[in-house]
């Protein structure tokens, strides 16, 4: 669930090694959640993307979007 990301992601950086030196545990998991997290962004985008193509599809019928040039 995001949410749970965020939330997951808020507390670990509490716990955030201040060290220069190198990445522990806790700042390796944040990262792979960073990760986790924009791509979640960029999957409900393309959802919200494809809802929106389908919801005009219904609406206008068939419109191409992109053309070939030749």
């Amino acid at each position: 669930n995001f949410l749970r990301i965020r939330q997951l992601l808020l507390q670990l950086n509490n716990y955030k090694n201040q060290s220069k030196k190198g990445n522990d545990q806790i700042d390796d998991s944040i990262s792979a959640l960073q990760i986790i997290k924009k791509e979640l962004d960029d999957s409900l985008d393309k959802v919200d993307t494809v809802i929106n193509n389908l919801m005009d599809y219904n609406d206008e019928g068939r419109k191409y979007l992109y053309t070939e040039n030749k």
